[in-house]
């Protein structure tokens, strides 16, 4: 059927809150696990007032968390 599955999880860094990337990939991750995936993406959107322009702060980085491949989106 061609059908394709993967998994995207979103977070926001708010004022005043910690850099929400750990708990992102945690929560990924338990997709993952549930989809039986070994790949996702983590987006970080920073929404925090004194945050650089946004090309800036775009990052892309590829990591490995508990034993799955995720590339984390920064911006």
């Amino acid at each position: 059927t061609g059908e394709q599955r993967f998994a995207l999880e979103l977070k926001a860094w708010r004022a005043r809150k910690s850099d929400p990337q750990p708990a992102g990939l945690e929560q990924l991750c338990d997709y993952l696990d549930r989809l039986g995936l070994d790949t996702g993406r983590l987006l970080v959107f920073d929404q925090q007032p004194n945050a650089p322009p946004i090309p800036d702060r775009l990052a892309r980085l590829q990591l490995q968390h508990r034993d799955r491949h995720i590339t984390v989106l920064r911006l």
